[in-house]
């Protein structure tokens, strides 16, 4: 099924790299993508992972922006991934679910961020 405005997650550790996910995000948006990512749906007590694959499934793709702060992680090793934080978790769930980079279906390029 195409979207009209295809989802895309966009991952980060937030308190590092928040600001610049939401630059990004306005970027998605202005070439036509429907940009989601954690702060937009909110977090519950527990384990998250559950709803981080739902989210990141329902999406056509994933941005994952790197940068050096460890983010907050699941109560349990991950029986896949091992230790990770949720932000390391997102990239590799999208990663085996083919949504890494590359993934997007829609024809418009996204410009490349740096800094």
């Amino acid at each position: 099924m195409e979207h009209s405005n295809p989802p895309v997650y966009i991952s980060c550790v937030s308190n590092e790299l928040g600001r610049i996910r939401l630059r990004v995000s306005k970027i998605l948006e202005d070439k036509g993508f429907t940009p989601v990512f954690q702060d937009i749906f909110g977090t519950e007590p527990g384990d998250l992972r559950q709803m981080l694959r739902d989210k990141i499934d329902a999406c056509q793709g994933l941005i994952h922006i790197v940068g050096h702060a460890y983010g907050a992680e699941p109560p349990t090793h991950d029986p896949e991934f091992g230790r990770v934080s949720y932000t390391q978790f997102e990239f590799h769930y999208a990663l085996k679910r083919r949504k890494g980079p590359g993934s997007f279906s829609r024809t418009t390029v996204v410009p490349a961020i740096s800094r």
